[in-house]
């Protein structure tokens, strides 16, 4: 899969797919990333109750991950940038933070 729209439509479908056959393990994840997302208090901080050196930038479904990385290759799945930028934008319910 050498042009990006195609890429970005495969991955579009596989999302969509997914949502359809496995609605539990999809909402399952999106209410997780509700209860993941820091708050911020002070500037900077974070007031989460978490180790605060921890952030995690994206919680994708495990089979969805699965399928789309094995699927993906030449990048491989979220390994550019511009593919990680593109899939928060995408589907911001499974974006966690913006910078990792």
């Amino acid at each position: 899969m050498e042009n990006i729209q195609v890429r970005q439509q495969f991955i579009i479908d596989a999302v969509r797919k997914f949502r359809r056959e496995h609605p539990q393990e999809y909402n399952e994840v999106c209410q997780s990333v509700k209860k993941l997302k820091p708050t911020k208090g002070k500037f900077g901080e974070i007031d989460n109750n978490r180790d605060e050196s921890i952030r995690w930038t994206l919680r994708i479904p495990k089979t969805l991950f699965k399928v789309l990385d094995y699927s993906l290759d030449n990048p491989r799945f979220l390994e550019a940038d511009l593919e990680i930028n593109w899939f928060k934008r995408a589907f911001p319910m499974f974006k966690v933070a913006d910078k990792a």
